[in-house]
């Protein structure tokens, strides 16, 4: 599946610096300035480069009006047809930020927003301390794709990804990449402290493989064996404002469990979860143990996940074709 990139590089000066934007979440005057380019650019000027587009060179785009808005079109009209929206960052993300930032800056842990990653990511709120959280205030419309694409570029940069979803219905994207959601809360105001309760955290326990637990053994996927597997129940009693603060302290982590899920858990958890199954449980999603060694899962350029998983093949085929011959080693 091709990744759906919104993330644009905007370079009004050739000579000048440059700036990366989320066309699907900007500013208000980020916004005006996007819209206000509407049949002002040529092909040509290379003012507004899609990423990673630019990299293979049909990154240049326009921006077009659109029924009930924009979009920034490629020249290239084979690449991300019909184009990317260009959508305000609305108020209720504001103060979700402002959620975030608060609980960070009251537990004594520096923030930022709108941070730019190495990999061209932008962090909604980057929160320093012993492990750099990157919090990403995401849409539901964001397929898990995607979301796993972003996540392992930001965790590539350093960043330890966590995306927040506050909607009503569970996105696609959650506990596909580092995920937590919140209870119902209204966001047209920036609600009081500790009021958003976390939702979709989980601890490990051991239970026994019985048809009241798991109904089919979890690993041979039939009758229960007896044996005791890692069973993930719901973590309780905690609010956004506990996550903000334990993440980077290390008193989350997220854990990968043998379906690939990925869930926020506290580090006991995982030793449970390694000494029951004896496999990993650390979340490193740039790599996959395979049966020659380890091989990145996701593309280095473009950050889409790999077909063909080789020990040194770190790219796509889109990025880096593959020679069709029986003695290339990537």
């Amino acid at each position: 599946m091709q990744r759906q990139v919104t993330y644009v590089r905007y370079r009004p000066d050739p000579a000048g610096p440059d700036r990366v934007l989320d066309l699907a979440r900007l500013g208000g005057d980020d916004f005006r300035l996007v819209t206000g380019l509407a049949r002002q650019l040529r092909r040509g000027d290379r003012v507004l480069l899609c990423l990673p587009g630019d990299r293979t060179g049909d990154g240049e785009l326009y921006v077009q009006d659109h029924v009930g808005g924009h979009r920034a079109v490629h020249f290239d009209h084979r690449t991300h047809e019909p184009g990317h929206p260009v959508s305000a960052r609305g108020e209720h993300h504001r103060r979700q930020q402002d959620y975030w930032t608060r609980a960070a800056d009251e537990a004594g842990l520096p923030t930022a927003r709108e941070v730019r990653t190495p990999a061209d990511t932008i962090l909604d709120v980057a929160i320093a301390g012993p492990r750099g959280t990157g919090v990403e205030l995401r849409r539901t419309d964001v397929t898990a794709a995607e979301a796993t694409a972003d996540a392992t570029a930001s965790y590539r940069s350093g960043w330890l990804p966590v995306w927040f979803a506050d909607a009503d219905h569970t996105p696609a994207w959650f506990h596909h990449v580092p995920s937590v959601g919140c209870n119902r809360v209204s966001w047209d105001d920036l609600p009081s402290r500790r009021s958003a309760t976390a939702t979709g955290l989980r601890t490990i326990t051991a239970a026994r493989c019985a048809y009241d637990d798991f109904g089919r053994c979890p690993e041979s996927h039939r009758g229960p064996c007896g044996r005791y597997h890692p069973k993930p129940v719901p973590l309780r009693g905690l609010t956004i404002d506990d996550v903000a603060a334990m993440v980077p302290a290390g008193e989350l982590e997220p854990l990968v469990e043998q379906h690939g899920y990925v869930y926020l858990v506290p580090p006991r958890s995982r030793r449970v979860f390694e000494e029951l199954t004896g496999e990993p449980g650390a979340y490193a999603p740039d790599t996959v143990l395979t049966d020659t060694g380890p091989a990145p899962l996701h593309c280095t350029r473009c950050g889409q996940r790999l077909g063909l998983l080789r020990p040194g093949r770190n790219a796509c085929q889109g990025c880096r074709p593959l020679p069709m011959t029986q003695d290339y080693p990537y």
